[in-house]
């Protein structure tokens, strides 16, 4: 065809029709002439008649069909008949807005019906479509049609573009299977018929998106009362999952001892991840997704735990669970995913930018959706969840769907574990009070035992002691025999070496009573049942006595003593404030050369009566400081110079009791390498005004 010619086709003729839309009827279009002062013929009166019942079966169809699948046939079929061609097609635009799609067909398309889609501004639709003009083409074997139909079985063809206002629906277009001229008065009805045609399918669109919405609100309101309905199931596990015990009294009866520690460890583990299982299912079903998985993190090392998975093979699973081990987030997914989850959005995860035989290809083959668990702002673990190949699947219903259920079950995880952790608290402080009962009655025997013969041995090694003396001195006084002058001399050097060795015992004596005191005076600590006697002392009494004693147990250490010279009045147990002397003054010389001094110094600071006590040993760390009043704590590195072995680590602690029962502090102050400094105080009393005893 030429482009003549079809510039010609593309004009608008003038047709019957535009006079019908200027307000005239069709008997008034009857009478009109068709030449100057003509009246019309018989043969456009038929031709009116033909338009006025085409024009009635459109609408007769349009009100009878609102679904466009039967729209569109009952639209066609007339307009066949009455325009009397082979061939009526109906094209609308496609999705993507770049294309035509063969939506219906009477005739010789039929067999080709949502086959055929045609590029706009190609082919014999397409450039309908794309100027918005209608095209008529006497001889399509000449034409470059995309349809191989036009040009083989329809020779001639018309169209016309389907509008409502400036929106195009698609193209309408009519050919016969001979070469066929249509007339312009052909050619001005199928304008005027795809008027109708646009303004039907337009409303069967609207219906149909009416339609699709409602059903979408109804599959919507259905999934979510589905939803809510296995969310309170998904409650009543979380209320009533099982707390697996701890204590392991309740398994004694029954139990196996042959496992090992760790089959007893992952049997307990398993009995606590059962539970999330049950919750995996249910989650399943609220997701309605393909596959779920249920990974946690431990605390400590952040390594991946997978703790349920649905919707997979057992063989899938077994290999899905060893794909994680001792791996973190960041290890199988990289540091940026781990650091969303983190902050509490959703990934999605695209399974082609991993290897093959990342665990992930085992949950999806293109994208899984990780959900991530949290509690109390701490990363706990994630939910992938799978909803298909497909970005389009993972809408933002989903997501929210997935997110929820992340928390759902990650505050059971975490119910759980605090669950867990409150049985194992009780269970220990059940096992610590059985404990702490049995070593108080332990302590008590133990006490009256080991004192009762220790003092039995001290009193018969004081008796022999004084014997000894007695036989010395008189032995010193005698006159000497010429005779026995040797072995004179040599028995009382080996009497002498005796009575060393028994003082000597007796000071061993003495520390073990020291042991023992400490050990009973801390099982009171624990109960609460350390006693004292309070009333009114002089602290400086109080340092004296101590110091003294110390000088009198180690003779030949220095020990320089400053105190004022007046009385400093503290209501107090004079025996507790002079063990707590004690135990710093004899601490300061067993940790302190024997060349080198210690220091006593008693003052009054502020309201208190201070206590302290100055070595030149080998100090101690900043750590130590903080730690060296705590019970069974000994400094790292720091031996014993003179004196008795270390204790128990006790001292220091009961010491600090002791004060602070006083209403007073203690302290340390020391620099490793340059001594230490230990000193306590107790607030000063004034003896007009005495606190009540009790």
């Amino acid at each position: 065809m030429s482009q003549t010619n079809s510039r010609r086709a593309r004009r608008r003729p003038p047709r019957n029709s535009e006079r019908l839309r200027a307000g005239r009827t069709y008997e008034d279009a009857a009478s009109v002439p068709t030449s100057e002062g003509a009246p019309a013929s018989p043969a456009d009166d038929q031709f009116l008649v033909r338009e006025l019942h085409l024009n009635q079966a459109l609408i007769k169809a349009a009100i009878a069909h609102l679904d466009l699948d039967t729209l569109l046939p009952a639209l066609l079929d007339p307009i066949k008949d009455l325009m009397g061609v082979d061939n009526v097609a109906i094209l609308l635009v496609a999705p993507d807005g770049q294309h035509l799609l063969l939506q219906a067909a009477h005739g010789l398309e039929a067999e080709v019906v949502g086959k055929v889609s045609v590029p706009i501004g190609k082919g014999f639709a397409g450039r309908i479509a794309a100027s918005r003009y209608l095209l008529f083409v006497p001889n399509l074997a000449e034409f470059d049609a995309v349809n191989p139909l036009l040009g083989e079985r329809i020779l001639s063809a018309v169209g016309v573009p389907l509008l409502v206002g400036e929106r195009l629906l698609g193209v309408l277009h009519i050919g016969s299977g001979t070469r066929r001229l249509f007339t312009s008065q052909e050619i001005a009805l199928l304008q005027h018929v795809a008027e109708y045609v646009a303004l039907a399918i337009d409303r069967a669109l609207l219906y149909r998106g009416e339609r699709e919405t409602w059903t979408e609100r109804e599959s919507q309101t259905h999934r979510t009362r589905e939803a809510l309905d296995a969310m309170l199931e998904l409650a009543g596990a979380m209320v009533s999952a099982p707390v697996v015990s701890t204590d392991p009294e309740d398994d004694v009866e029954g139990s196996d001892d042959s496992g090992s520690p760790e089959d007893a460890l992952i049997e307990l583990r398993q009995q606590e991840d059962e539970p999330i299982h049950q919750l995996a299912a249910l989650c399943s079903r609220i997701l309605g997704c393909e596959r779920i998985a249920i990974i946690g993190t431990d605390a400590e090392t952040g390594r991946l735990r997978p703790i349920a998975v649905s919707g997979s093979s057992p063989q899938k699973e077994r290999l899905f669970r060893a794909g994680f081990d001792h791996l973190s987030i960041a290890d199988r997914f990289g540091a940026e995913v781990e650091a969303t989850l983190q902050a509490g959005e959703s990934v999605l995860f695209d399974v082609q930018s991993v290897s093959p035989d990342h665990p992930a290809t085992l949950l999806s083959q293109r994208y899984f959706l990780m959900s991530p668990m949290l509690a109390s702002g701490v990363l706990t673990g994630y939910i992938g969840t799978n909803f298909g190949d497909n970005v389009e699947d993972y809408t933002p219903e989903n997501r929210a769907l997935a997110h929820a259920a992340a928390q759902l079950i990650g505050g059971v995880m975490e119910r759980q574990r605090l669950a867990r952790e409150r049985a194992e608290a009780q269970a220990e402080a059940l096992s610590a009070e059985r404990a702490k009962r049995q070593m108080d009655d332990f302590l008590s025997i133990a006490g009256h035992e080991l004192r009762t013969p220790i003092t039995s041995a001290k009193l018969n090694v004081n008796f022999v002691m004084q014997l000894l003396d007695r036989y010395l001195q008189t032995e010193d006084a005698a006159p000497p025999v010429a005779e026995s002058m040797t072995l004179h001399a040599d028995s009382t050097q080996r009497l002498k070496r005796a009575r060393d060795l028994l003082e000597r015992t007796n000071r061993q004596f003495k520390r073990q009573e020291r042991l023992i005191n400490d050990l009973l005076d801390l099982s009171r600590v624990d109960v609460g049942k350390l006693d004292f006697r309070f009333e009114t002392c002089d602290f400086v009494a109080i340092a004296q006595d101590s110091t003294d004693e110390q000088q009198a147990t180690n003779p030949g250490r220095s020990i320089l003593f400053s105190a004022p010279d007046h009385p400093l009045p503290v209501w107090a147990d004079a025996d507790r404030l002079v063990q707590v002397a004690d135990n710093l003054l004899s601490n300061a010389i067993k940790y302190s050369e024997p060349g080198t001094p210690v220091a006593v110094r008693v003052c009054a600071v502020g309201g208190f009566a201070r206590y302290e006590v100055k070595d030149e040993g080998p100090g101690l760390s900043p750590e130590d400081q903080e730690r060296i009043w705590q019970r069974y704590y000994r400094a790292n590195g720091v031996m014993h110079q003179t004196g008795s072995g270390p204790g128990l680590g006790l001292g220091l602690f009961i010491s600090r009791t002791i004060v602070e029962r006083h209403g007073g502090e203690v302290g340390v102050e020391s620099e490793p390498g340059k001594g230490s400094t230990f000193w306590f105080k107790v607030p000063l009393s004034s003896t007009q005004s005495l606190p009540d005893p009790s």
